[in-house]
């Protein structure tokens, strides 16, 4: 019974904390306690703190230039991965596309190639995005790379993370999300 109360309150303090809801006790006459949003005859009412919530910032990592190829191309000062967005969460998604942005463009004899948790994940192109199939679920570091004729890293992008939930066949009465 003791399990029960507890379990209560914690889903109260969960669910009601950003509500910032009384809670109340109340003991009946065969000593069960019980947990409520509601005064009854009896309840105390019960304290409680409030619940520190921090996000903590989002930081953005820097792009890798390689200082000795940096004189053969057109000075890059910069690689980002545009889209998909830092820690994206796709559920049941067949394909993703993924966007880089380079700044200056890209030299004449450069090449990008997009990596998915350090693999390759198609040949090195002159485009700046590359629609992605069959991610498995789970976490990845997508990163961008420029990459000059001996197929060596001129500069890279930070890495950004995507994760892929998919719904599992040995769970098929469980619902998905829209």
């Amino acid at each position: 019974m003791k399990q029960l109360a507890l379990y209560i309150l914690s889903f109260t303090f969960i669910t009601g904390s950003a509500q910032a809801a009384d809670i109340y006790r109340h003991v009946d006459a065969d000593g069960n306690v019980a947990y409520s949003d509601q005064p009854s005859e009896g309840a105390n009412k019960v304290e409680v703190d409030p619940i520190n919530i921090d996000a903590s910032p989002k930081l953005q990592p820097k792009a890798v230039v390689n200082p000795s190829k940096d004189s053969q191309g057109p000075g890059y000062k910069a690689l980002t991965i545009t889209a998909p967005e830092n820690d994206t969460t796709l559920r049941n998604a067949s394909e993703i596309g993924v966007t880089a942005s380079l700044n200056p463009g890209l030299g004449q004899s450069h090449r990008v190639r997009f990596l998915d948790n350090g693999k390759v994940i198609a040949p090195a192109a002159r485009n700046m995005s590359l629609m992605v199939t069959g991610l498995e679920r789970g976490s990845h570091q997508l990163t961008a790379e420029v990459i000059d004729k001996d197929d060596q890293v001129v500069i890279s992008s930070a890495p950004v993370s995507v994760h892929v939930h998919r719904a599992s066949i040995h769970q098929p009465n469980r619902a998905t999300a829209p």
